[in-house]
Formats: structure tokens, C-alpha cells, sequence
């Protein structure tokens, strides 16, 4: 293959990206193609060389309708123009030789486009002619391919009136026949759809790095580490830093000037915006922004109606701007002090799924990338990307999580503040009406919280060595509890490890360690009055166990490691046991849970070492340790070494419950992952257990639609709903043809 040069550089808002590209190519005569994001900041380029007495060649249908702009690009190149401006689209799109050019793409690239079709069954039969499937790196998605008819069809320039009459249909097939492309279907979803069991169906395309074949190509934009871009590409590719002398000081000039606002406490996605009705938010914002910030000139950004019509909003015209909610290129505000961005969060839960099993890209990176990226492109409108700004100005966020990671990078001396638009729905359950006034009020809270959480403790019955608790099978009626001591229960797990071979995962046995109320019940709900043993279950480990090993080490706590039955050797799942050094009830078991999550984080970025959410809780049998089936035999055992020799030591209870995690405000987006659920929530387990119907048994499906109805019930949310049906839809009959988004969609009453 030819070589491939991507260099990558990272910039704040008004860090001076721009006038860099511009300074390096004024100083160098060698060919140039300067790739942009939109027309708009591409005419802010032509003026800017203008000024100097350069004349570009600008490409933009906008200034030749007629002329195709990939057309354009190749003839440009072909006329050897020296300095070619031009959207990044085309620069992607155009099978032009640019080897001989230097590319800088002024903002990072969206790789991933999402193709949708909406009462499609006029399209079936096409897909069959022109679409076929194959394996892809997830088992649950396919990877589209063209077949030989439409290849045929694709030569012609998609001359074909079927192809022509569907501008949808005309982007997956040329997104299918561009060899750049990846095109991902949900295997299920799509089966469905060509069985003609449904009429909706959604693709996703997704941009190789391999675009830039040949090329030399420096990609300048905010918090590129965090960019899909780089998330994707960096898989396959090495991107080099370029290293580029920016005059970027970042944003911390500016702590002493913020004033950061949100109007939700809760992460402002579509269902949370139908929920307190989109219309009714956008009548009291501007109303309120105007009773706070009176006669005060702002820009704004809000979402389009579903119909592309624009809601209303009451100031605009008078002191407010619209803007669209999709920043870049739209310069000329840096003299306004204040900004008010109000749009939801951008993908749907399908596409967050999608992205975590076949890029294992976690939900909170998603967010990161979109969600709270756009809301930083816009809010960097107005002064405070200037960098002599010494102006007060006032940024407005959707929501909590986003106005503390901006508070976050300006290195604010003060919280964000909620601007309450009187909405219950856009608060925390169980929050009083306001926020604590200050800073002592909140400390007040803290300590009446961290003194009810240790009475909680000191009320938890104590017990010695380790309960143990063992049932024949995950659908056991009974369970037996065998007390052990440490050196005891890991010589039985690491017995089973090597000598139990279960015929299959269903028929396993089972186990937990916990103080049982009632030992004749063999449910956990409601049964489990306390534990000494913190069980992790992670299903995406994307370092080498033995790290994770070392860190727990490092901090001083004994352990255990070892393979789940369903572990590979190319997709390890793992579980990780912690000593406590005192019995924990349930939910000061869930905070030392979450703190320890936070800490893995923290060591090994998110999503290294993931935690399966749905399994955080005391409520959780596992599988015991068995024969490794797969070739990928794990299991460590590790005390901690201490004046040379090795003693066992646990976890610190008292010291780990005093602490503040320090993932506070770690955001979360709407996401098919499964949220740390709170205890109030811990029925879920009891709802899987109750309706779950082994193969043959029959009523799968319908006890499938129950179990949606009460999680519902139970305050689960849409997509957590749906992430708890896949996971454990193999308990509803054979499971394959349980689709989760299917039933919830129903119960919930919604298309999402």
C-alpha cells in the first residue's frame, strides 16, 4: 500500500489553527489544498489571502451551481492550481492523485455518517439486488458489500433510475462501491427487514483512514485525542504529532471571567426533551435568560423541529441571535459576551451500541466527541476564545455534566450554577427546588450525606471470615452457604479453574459471598443483608490482566483474576475479587463499587478495564471459575508484599466511604450501556429471575414484553432497558429472536 501520512494537532477554539495554516502557506510556495468544513470558513480563507494578494481556487457549489464540485477539485489539480480551497467532503470523496499537495483539514472530520431508512419496504427488493452482507468485527453487524449487478450499475455512474430517484439510496450505494468506506447494518435489524418483518432499518458508514492514501495530510482541531476520529483511525493507522507552532495558551485565562449556567441536572437528551416538552423549554429559557440577564445580547443554539421548521424563540431579533447548532465556520461573534446552547444530545442509542461493540468505543467517549464537542464549539463563538479576552461573558449549557467539563478546562474557581427554568422534569429525582446556595450549604449536605452513609455502616452486622454462597445453576431453587476463610475460597475457585468442566454456561454452577437473611430463599433481592468480597465482571479489557493486577497490588488490596467462562483469547472477560476489610450493606457496597470504577478510570483511561454496569450491585450470582474452553487459562492470585514477605490485606471500608470519588461529575450519555444503577433500582435482578423461561418452555416472547413492561415500571430508562433485555435475552427461550429494541420501543411507546 502506499504510504499514508497523517499528522494530527490538537487546538482550542481561537487557538490560532487558522491564522497557522494561513502564516505556513503564505511562507511556502509548495502546492497547498486547504480542506474546510464548510463553505463559509472556506470564503474566510479566499478573504484572508486576498488581503495579502493571493488568489485561491475556492470550490463551493455555492459559487458554481452547476460545475461538480469533485469535478472542480480534479480539474484544479489536473491545471497544477497552487492553492485549492475546499470542503472537507470532496477532499474525502475525490479519487484525485493529490500526492503532489500539502492538505491541512481545518477542523477534524466526522467519520461516521448514520443512513437511514423510514417505511423502506419499496426498497426491499433493491437491497436484495444491490446489497449483500458478510461478517464483520462484531458478530451482531454486517458489513455491507455490493454485489456483481450493482457494481455493473456503479460503473455507469449510478445511472440507474431506481438508484437516481432516492438520494438515500444513492448515498449507501456509493458509500458501499467507495473503497474507503466501511458500511455497517445490525445483522439482526437487517434480517428483519429483508424477511420483510420490518419497514425501518439504519446504516452506518464510517470512514477509513486509508482516504489519505498517498497523501500528506495535517488535521488540526479541539481535543483531537477525543475526536472519532482519532478513536477509529488510531486502531488501524499510526497518526503523528505535527507539532505545528500554535500560539495556544488555553482557556484558563479565563477562569476569573465565567459564568457557567445549565438548565437540566439530568444529560439533555430527546426523551428527556418530549418528556418536558420541547416548546415549554423554549418559552421559559428566553424568558428567563431575559429576567436574569436583562436586555443582555446573546447567541443561541437550539434544535430544528422534526419537520425542519424552526421553533420559536420569544428575544430573537432583539437580543438574541439564532445560530446553528453546528459551530464551526460561524466566526463574527467574538465580540458578544454570552451564549446559550440548548441542544440535545446527538446520536441515538442504536449508534452508541453500535460504536461500542464493533469499535468498543464506550459511551462516555461518544459523549466527549459529540455531544459535549459541539457544545464547546458553540459556546467558543463569543469572546471567551479571544485570547486578550478580558471581558466577562456567560455560557449557558444544556446540562450539568456539560457545564462542569467546561468548567473543568477553564479551570473555574466557582461551580456552575443551575438557571432553573421552573421544569420538573429537567431535575434530579428527589432534588429540592434549588441548588445549595453556597459553598458552606454544600458542605453541609456532604457531611450530613457521608454521616448518614457511616451510621448506615456502623448498623451493618459484622461477621467472620467469608460466606460463600452457592447454587447447583443460574435457575437453582436453592442455594448453601459455606463460611471460609480467604486462603480457602481462593483454593476452591482456582480448583474449579482447573478441573471443572461444566457441559455448558447454563448449567454451571453459581456463586456470591454475602450475609443471607433467609438461607432458604435463593434470591438475592431483598435477601442480602451484607458482603466482605467486591466481584467484578468486565467484559472489555483492552490491557493485560496482570496490570490491572499490579494496580490493585499497588494500592495494597488482595485479589483475585480470573476468566470468565466465556472469555477468548482474543476478547477477554475477566473477574476481578476484592477483600473488604468490614462487611458492607447494599448500598455502601454499590459506592465502593462506583469508587472503584472511578479509580480504574483514572489509572487506565475509560473503557480500558469496563466494568459491566448491570452486575454492580450485590444482587449478582457469576459463574464459578471452570476449564477454560478457549485456549485462555487466567487466574491470579495476589497478596501484597510487604517487608519481604507476603501478607493478605484488604480493602480500607472506613477510609473508602469517606471519600469523594473523583469521578463526581463524570458525564453520562443516553447510551444502550447500562448505567450504575442505583439501589432503589436493584429489582432488576428479581424482574430477569422472575419471567425468565428456559429453551422449549414456551411464552419467551410474551414473558420477554413483560419483563420490559416492569423494568419500565421498576424506573429503568429506554436504552438501559434495552441493554438489559440483549444482554440476558438468551433466558427468554433459545433468545435469538428477541429483539430488545423492538419490545421497548413498544412499551415505551416510541420510535427513538
Amino acid at each position: 500500500m502506499t504510504n499514508i501520512s497523517i499528522k494530527k494537532q490538537s487546538a482550542h477554539a481561537g487557538g490560532g489553527k487558522s491564522k497557522t495554516i494561513f502564516e505556513m502557506v503564505v511562507a511556502s510556495d509548495q502546492p497547498t489544498i486547504i480542506a474546510t468544513p464548510t463553505d463559509k470558513l472556506s470564503f474566510q480563507y479566499e478573504s484572508y489571502f486576498h488581503n495579502v494578494g493571493i488568489n485561491p481556487t475556492v470550490i463551493s457549489r455555492e459559487r458554481n451551481a452547476d460545475y461538480p464540485s469533485r469535478q472542480h477539485l480534479l480539474d484544479a489539480v489536473k491545471a497544477g492550481k497552487k492553492l485549492i480551497i475546499v470542503t472537507q467532503r470532496i477532499v474525502h470523496e475525490c479519487a484525485a492523485d493529490l500526492s503532489a499537495y500539502r492538505i491541512f483539514e481545518d477542523e477534524i472530520f466526522n467519520p461516521l455518517k448514520i443512513i437511514k431508512f423510514e417505511k423502506a419496504h419499496y426498497a426491499r427488493s433493491i437491497f436484495r439486488e444491490l446489497l449483500d452482507v458478510e461478517i464483520s468485527f462484531s458478530p451482531r453487524y454486517y458489513r455491507l458489500k455490493l454485489t456483481a449487478a450493482a457494481i455493473e450499475i456503479a460503473h455507469s455512474g449510478w445511472n440507474y433510475a431506481v438508484v437516481k430517484d432516492s438520494e438515500t439510496l444513492q448515498e449507501l450505494c456509493e458509500a458501499n462501491y467507495d473503497p474507503n468506506y466501511d458500511v455497517y447494518v445490525l445483522a439482526d435489524s437487517y434480517n428483519r427487514f429483508t424477511d420483510g418483518e420490518q419497514n425501518d432499518i439504519q446504516f452506518w458508514a464510517v470512514l477509513k483512514h486509508t482516504v489519505h492514501t498517498g497523501r500528506d495530510v495535517s488535521i488540526f482541531g479541539a481535543f483531537f485525542e477525543d475526536s472519532l476520529t482519532n478513536l477509529i483511525w488510531s486502531q488501524s493507522a499510526d497518526l503523528a504529532e505535527a507539532n505545528f507552532p500554535l500560539n495556544d495558551n488555553g482557556l484558563t485565562h479565563n477562569a476569573n471571567l465565567a459564568d457557567i449556567r445549565y438548565v437540566s441536572e439530568k444529560p439533555l437528551t430527546g426523551e428527556l426533551m418530549k418528556k418536558a416538552k420541547v416548546k415549554i423549554v423554549f418559552k421559559n429559557a428566553p424568558e428567563i435568560i431575559e429576567k436574569e440577564y436583562p436586555n443582555r445580547k446573546y447567541i443561541f443554539g437550539i434544535n430544528k423541529m422534526p419537520n425542519g421548521r424552526q421553533y420559536p424563540w420569544s428575544t430573537e431579533g432583539a437580543t438574541a441571535t439564532r445560530l446553528r447548532v453546528h459551530a464551526h465556520g460561524q466566526n463574527g461573534y467574538s465580540d458578544m459576551d454570552m451564549a446559550v446552547y440548548l441542544a440535545t444530545q446527538y446520536y441515538d442509542p442504536a449508534t452508541y451500541k453500535f460504536l461500542y461493540e464493533v469499535f468498543g468505543i464506550g459511551s462516555h467517549e461518544v459523549w466527549k466527541s459529540f455531544t459535549f464537542d459541539r457544545f464547546y464549539q458553540f459556546a467558543l463563538r463569543i469572546c471567551a476564545r479571544n485570547r486578550d479576552n478580558t471581558k466577562p461573558f456567560t455560557i449557558v449549557a444544556p446540562d450539568r455534566d456539560c457545564a462542569f467539563e467546561l468548567s473543568r478546562l477553564f479551570g473555574c474557581a466557582h461551580e456552575p450554577r443551575l438557571l432553573d427554568l421552573g421544569i420538573d422534569e429537567l431535575r434530579e429525582e428527589g432534588d429540592e427546588k434549588t441548588t445549595p446556595a453556597n459553598a458552606k450549604e454544600r458542605q453541609r449536605k456532604s457531611r450530613e450525606r457521608r454521616k448518614k452513609m457511616n451510621e448506615d455502616h456502623e448498623n451493618t452486622q459484622q461477621y467472620d471470615q467469608y460466606r460463600m454462597i452457592f447454587w447447583n445453576n443460574k435457575y437453582a431453587k436453592q442455594l448453601l452457604v459455606k463460611p471460609m476463610s480467604w486462603s480457602d475460597l481462593v483454593e476452591i475457585l482456582e480448583d474449579q479453574h482447573q478441573s471443572y468442566s461444566p457441559k455448558n454456561k447454563s448449567e454451571a454452577i453459581c456463586f456470591r459471598e454475602g450475609d443471607i437473611a433467609d438461607e432458604q430463599n435463593h434470591k438475592l433481592v431483598g435477601n442480602i443483608r451484607a458482603a466482605k468480597l467486591v466481584i467484578l465482571d468486565m467484559d472489555i479489557v483492552k490491557r493485560d490482566p496482570q496490570d490491572l493486577s499490579d494496580f490493585l497490588a499497588e494500592n495494597g488490596w488482595s485479589h483475585l483474576i480470573f476468566n470468565s467462562f466465556s472469555s477468548t483469547p482474543l476478547e477477554p472477560h475477566i473477574r476481578v475479587i476484592i477483600g473488604l476489610s468490614e462487611a458492607v450493606n447494599p448500598a455502601n457496597y454499590l459506592r465502593i463499587v462506583n469508587l472503584l470504577q472511578d479509580d480504574i478510570d483514572a489509572k487506565f483511561g475509560t473503557g480500558t478495564y469496563e466494568i459491566d454496569s448491570s452486575k454492580l450491585t450485590v444482587n449478582t450470582k457469576f459463574h464459578s471459575p471452570s476449564v477454560s474452553q478457549f485456549k485462555a487459562p487466567l487466574f491470579i492470585k495476589r497478596n501484597i508484599r510487604k517487608d519481604g514477605h507476603f501478607e493478605l490485606r484488604f480493602l480500607d471500608v472506613r477510609w473508602f466511604l469517606s471519600r469523594n470519588s473523583i469521578g463526581a461529575s463524570k458525564p453520562s450519555a443516553t447510551s444502550t450501556n447500562v448505567k450504575r444503577l442505583a439501589p432503589v433500582k436493584e429489582a432488576i435482578d428479581d424482574i430477569i429471575e422472575r419471567f425468565a423461561v428456559q429453551k422449549g418452555e414456551g411464552k419467551g416472547s410474551y414473558n420477554f414484553h413483560q419483563a420490559a413492561v416492569e423494568l419500565k415500571k421498576a424506573g429503568v430508562g429506554y436504552g438501559d432497558c434495552i441493554a438489559i433485555l440483549t444482554q440476558h435475552r438468551h433466558r427468554f427461550g433459545h433468545g435469538a429472536d428477541r429483539d430488545a429494541a423492538y419490545t421497548v420501543g413498544r412499551v415505551f411507546g416510541n420510535s427513538f
